[in-house]
């Protein structure tokens, strides 16, 4: 039976969802830039297009930042109150997520959420603050959970502190972190993305087995990426040659769009599919 793609709108969200559900499903959390409405993040992606195109059925949850609390509609993930579980924008979007695995509609093993520019700062928020929800993150020109006033800290201050947000990593559910940035990127800095790199092996191996034992495996190492694994999951960092602060694979027309680089939104929706049942 054929599919449509239903709107559903109220104030400040936009939660597009296939409209014939007849057994939970896939939920991706997909946060925007500063300066976009979720519309566009939408259109800049492709993604509700090509999770289609690659046989999946997620519903996309796409909550949008009103200009009354940021005018440039960037997330305000600096907030302390945005910054602990719990509490605020982080309390109300995993609120109503777990209003719709409670109604039946989202499989809670598979949720996963991915963010661009400020919106990627605060997917690593949601990923670390709340990692018995979310399973895999997308962290796209953003930066790490707690970056600022962070620098002259202990090298292991920033992955302690996700650590703290979690509260319980005993019932993790977190198992893949992927880090993207432009190698001319002046937003998000090459410091930033190696800062993110580090809080998630310190995050993971931290809770994949108790001590920090260096439990990785290097299983790729080059110049444009690095990726750590271990049987409880895997960091990823990938540095696309020549492009600025933009999403890779992202549709011209669009602010922010890098249309001839590799299509970072397959990526992830490959690496959703790779995990679903």
């Amino acid at each position: 039976m054929a599919k449509f793609l239903l709107l559903l709108v109220t104030v400040g969200w936009t939660i597009p969802a296939f409209s014939q559900a007849s057994a939970p499903r896939p939920l991706i959390l997909w946060l925007h830039g500063c300066t976009q409405s979720a519309q566009e993040f939408m259109g800049l992606t492709g993604l509700a297009e090509k999770q289609q195109w690659m046989g999946l059925d997620a519903i996309i949850y796409t909550p949008e930042q009103s200009v009354l609390k940021n005018p440039l509609t960037c997330w305000n993930w600096f907030l302390p109150a945005n910054q602990k579980r719990n509490q605020g924008k982080l309390k109300e979007i995993t609120d109503h997520i777990q209003e719709l695995v409670k109604k039946g509609l989202v499989d809670p093993e598979q949720i996963y959420v991915g963010g661009f520019s400020a919106g990627g700062v605060l997917a690593a928020h949601f990923a670390y603050c709340y990692p018995d929800i979310f399973k895999a993150a997308l962290i796209h020109s953003g930066a790490p959970y707690r970056i600022l006033g962070r620098y002259r800290q202990a090298e292991n201050d920033l992955g302690e502190k996700a650590i703290k947000c979690s509260r319980d990593i005993s019932r993790r559910k977190l198992q893949e972190i992927v880090i993207v940035r432009g190698e001319r990127d002046k937003i998000s800095t090459s410091s930033h993305a190696q800062k993110s790199l580090r809080q998630g092996l310190y995050f993971l191996n931290h809770s994949d087995d108790g001590p920090l034992n260096s439990s990785f495996t290097k299983v790729a190492d080059s110049e444009d990426f690095i990726r750590w694994k271990t049987s409880g999951g895997a960091v990823s960092y990938i540095r696309v040659p020549g492009m600025g602060h933009a999403w890779s694979g992202g549709a011209a027309g669009y602010t922010f769009a890098s249309p001839n680089t590799f299509d970072v939104t397959i990526l992830f929706l490959s690496m959703i599919k790779s995990r679903s049942p």
